[in-house]
């Protein structure tokens, strides 16, 4: 989570669910986490580069994926057919009718 005024630099990495305060800069190079996030360490070179393909590889599967988005999310299309959702739904009402009106065994021993 950045707050108002927090800045992340090229090349750093802030650690999931870590929330940086207001007006803190995490530099270039530098691994945050925490809450309240904190320094951690700097990056190595490896790590740095690293960070360079993640990113490639997360916009290329986001550019192959994007048609899921035109579909309403992850429902394909034919998948969602009301008619056979509001059948499902009425027939979890008459079970659910069906158990209450049906006593339980265990309560006739205690009567």
């Amino acid at each position: 989570i950045l707050n108002p005024g927090s800045k992340v630099e090229a090349q750093s990495l802030v650690a999931a669910g870590a929330v940086i305060g207001r007006g803190a800069t995490v530099k270039s190079g530098e691994l945050w986490a925490g809450n309240p996030a904190k320094k951690m360490r700097d990056l190595t070179a490896e790590e740095k580069e690293r960070l360079h393909y993640q990113a490639s590889a997360y916009v290329q599967q986001a550019t192959q994926q994007n048609h899921v988005m035109e579909l309403g999310g992850n429902v394909q299309l034919g998948e969602a057919d009301s008619a056979s959702d509001d059948t499902a739904i009425e027939e979890a009402e008459k079970e659910e009718t069906k158990q209450e009106t049906t006593e339980s065994p265990i309560k006739d021993r205690h009567q």
